[in-house]
């Protein structure tokens, strides 16, 4: 009989109810704990402190906004150029959301819904998020593009790139998780992929 050291820990995180969410807002949370509101019928990025609602001053119709370390990063279109601007939510003197041109993306990069960039370079490709310094935090993947047909890039963790499978199997599946690659898994659960189909849909409604 395995010991107790052997034995996979179970970990429980106890919730509590604070506020609804009303439907058509997405909440992102920073390293730091500042939760930024996105309404995107009204275009409209906040944070919320004693009640109040702190509005940013945006630049463009936000198209994908995303969360990494303490600043909310989001993707604009004007003139047919395509930038990232980063907004950072700030205590002092007063409370305020500074919104600042991160940089404009090139012609030669894909934007992915999660905050996720990646562009192709002799045949590899490279992943990175709106907060990345494209040229030196990229995760280069030498793969075959036919051997990730049927996944979606949903996020990157730990210098690792993780996608959803875009197969549908029965509701009562359990997750699985699997490698696929040296920096690459893939997750198969049926909320993702419901959440990934509505994000998606609605990017593409906004073309």
């Amino acid at each position: 009989m395995d010991s107790d050291e052997d034995v996979p820990k179970k970990y429980f995180l106890k919730v509590a109810k604070k506020e609804p969410v009303h439907p058509g807002v997405s909440i992102f949370m920073t390293d730091d704990g500042t939760i930024f509101y996105f309404q995107r019928t009204a275009q409209k990025l906040y944070v919320k402190s004693e009640e109040h609602e702190i509005d940013a001053h945006l630049p463009s119709s936000i198209d994908y906004i995303c969360c990494q370390g303490n600043a909310c990063y989001f993707t604009t279109t004007s003139k047919g150029q395509e930038s990232i601007f980063k907004a950072e939510f700030s205590k002092s003197p007063q409370k305020s959301i500074t919104v600042s041109h991160f940089r404009n993306i090139t012609k030669e990069e894909i934007v992915h819904p999660w905050g996720i960039c990646c562009h192709k370079r002799r045949g590899s490709t490279s992943f990175y998020r709106f907060g990345d310094n494209p040229d030196k935090d990229g995760i280069i993947l030498e793969r075959n593009e036919r051997e990730r047909e049927g996944m979606l890039i949903c996020g990157i963790h730990k210098r690792h790139v993780w996608y959803v499978s875009k197969e549908t199997f029965p509701s009562d599946s359990s997750p699985t998780i699997r490698k696929i690659g040296e920096n690459e898994f893939e997750v198969k659960t049926l909320h993702w992929q419901l959440y990934l189909y509505y994000t998606f849909r609605q990017r593409d409604s906004h073309l």
